[in-house]
C-alpha cells in the first residue's frame, strides 16, 4: 500500500499585486506534487480577487480585511493551515515563480530531519537569472541589523547541502506546520520587515534548526510592495527598517548586541547623508565640467532634501526603542498622474550588478 503524500499548503499573501500573482499561479499549476492546496490571502484593493476566482478557480482565497501588513495577512493563512491540519506550509511572495521541483526538493530536506523547523530555497534574481536575489541571512546588528547573504552576487550553482543559519528569508521557504502550533506564528507587532529573523530565532531558542537549502530555488522578482511603478500607496519600508530591528534586540539582544546595534544605525545614518552628498557633488562637478551652469543652484537646492532624506528611518529608530507605532509613516501615498496611452516598452537589456568589498560595504549601510 503507498503511504499518502505530506499534506502541504503553498501561502501567499496578496497585496495590490494582481499581476504579478498572475505569474506565481501560473508556475505552481507546473508543480508535480498531488496532495496540495494553495491559498492567497488577499488584503489588496485592487482586482486580485477577481481575477483569482476567473482564472484560478482551484484556488483557495481568503479576504479577511484590507493594509493587515505582511504579518496579520499571513497569520490568518497560518491559521486556515493549522484547522485543515496541513504538515507543511510553503510561504511565498506574489513576485516570485517556483521551479516544478522546488517543493520536493523542500519536502525532502525537512523530511530527513525532525528537528528542521523551517528551511529556505534560493532566491534567484528575476530580471537576470544569473544573479541571485538573496540566500539567507546574517544577523550583523546595524545598521539595518542584518544583512542577506548572496545580495545581487552572480549564482554559483553550488548546490551544497543544506545549511544552518542565523535566519531563513521568508520567501520560498518551507514550514513544519507542528512547530508554528507549537511555537506560535508571526509577532504582529513588527507589521513587515525582520518578522522571518524574529520567527527564526524563536524556533532555534527552542532547539529547533532553520536551514539554507541552496539546491532548491525560486525565481524572485523583489521589492514588489514597495515598488512605486504603478501603485497608488506602497510601505514604507524605510520606517519599518528602522524601527523593527529594536524591537528584535529587546527581545534577543544580549548588552553588547543592542549598544553595537545603536552606534551602527546611528554611523549608518550619517553614512548614508555623506554618501548622497557626495553623489550629488560629484555629479554636479561632471555638469559643471560640461558648462551645465545652471546645475550649482540645482545642488545647491537639493541639500536640504539630502539632510532630511533620513527623516523616515529616524521616526522609525525613535518608534522602536519605544515600542510604538506611527501609523502616519506606515505608508507612502503615490500621486496619480493623468491616464496616458503606454508606449510600446523598449527592451531593456540584462543588468548586471558589480561586486567586490565596496559594493558589500555600501550594501552594508543599507544603500
Amino acid at each position: 500500500m503507498r503511504e499518502e503524500q505530506p499534506k502541504i499548503a503553498v501561502q501567499i499573501p496578496a497585496w495590490n499585486q494582481a499581476e504579478e500573482l498572475v505569474e506565481c499561479l501560473k508556475s505552481l499549476q507546473e508543480v508535480p506534487y498531488g496532495n496540495l492546496e494553495v491559498v492567497v490571502v488577499n488584503n489588496g484593493e485592487d482586482n486580485t480577487s477577481e481575477i483569482v476566482r476567473r482564472n484560478f478557480p482551484w484556488v483557495t482565497l481568503i479576504e479577511d480585511g484590507v493594509d493587515l501588513g505582511f504579518c496579520k495577512a499571513n497569520n490568518i493563512g497560518f491559521r486556515y493551515c493549522l484547522d485543515h491540519q496541513f504538515d507543511y506550509i510553503l510561504l511565498l511572495n506574489g513576485d516570485t515563480k517556483v521551479f516544478p521541483d522546488t517543493i520536493s526538493i523542500l519536502l525532502g530536506v525537512m523530511q530527513g530531519d525532525l528537528s528542521i523547523a523551517i528551511a529556505g530555497a534560493k532566491n534567484i534574481l528575476m530580471e537576470n537569472p544569473f544573479y541571485t536575489w538573496g540566500k539567507y541571512g546574517e544577523v550583523k546588528w546595524g545598521p539595518m541589523l542584518v544583512t542577506t547573504a548572496g545580495r545581487y552576487e552572480p549564482d554559483m550553482q553550488q548546490k551544497k547541502p543544506p545549511m544552518d543559519v542565523d535566519w531563513v528569508i521568508c520567501n520560498g521557504c518551507m514550514i513544519r506546520a507542528r512547530v508554528l502550533e507549537e511555537l506560535g506564528l508571526f509577532d504582529e507587532d513588527y507589521f513587515m520587515a525582520d518578522e522571518d529573523v524574529e520567527w527564526s530565532y524563536r524556533v532555534k531558542s527552542k532547539g529547533y534548526r532553520t536551514v539554507y537549502v541552496d539546491e532548491a530555488a525560486i525565481l524572485h522578482k523583489g521589492s514588489s510592495s514597495v515598488n512605486l511603478a504603478n501603485k497608488k500607496k506602497v510601505f514604507s519600508y524605510g520606517y519599518f527598517l528602522g524601527r523593527n530591528p529594536f524591537l528584535f534586540a529587546k527581545k534577543y539582544g544580549k548588552k553588547h548586541q543592542i549598544a553595537m546595534l545603536y552606534f551602527n544605525v546611528g554611523f549608518g545614518i550619517v553614512a548614508r547623508i555623506l554618501y548622497y552628498l557626495y553623489q550629488n557633488t560629484k555629479n554636479m562637478l561632471k555638469d559643471v565640467y560640461r558648462s551645465n551652469r545652471n546645475i550649482i543652484g540645482a545642488y545647491f537646492r537639493s541639500i536640504y532634501p539630502t539632510l532630511t532624506s533620513q527623516k523616515v528611518f529616524i521616526k522609525g529608530v525613535k518608534d522602536g526603542i519605544k515600542g510604538t507605532l506611527s501609523p502616519e509613516y506606515m505608508y507612502i501615498e503615490i500621486p496619480q498622474p493623468p491616464p496616458v496611452p503606454e508606449p510600446k516598452a523598449p527592451e531593456v537589456p540584462l543588468r548586471t550588478f558589480p561586486q567586490g568589498r565596496k559594493v558589500k560595504f555600501i550594501r552594508w549601510l543599507g544603500l
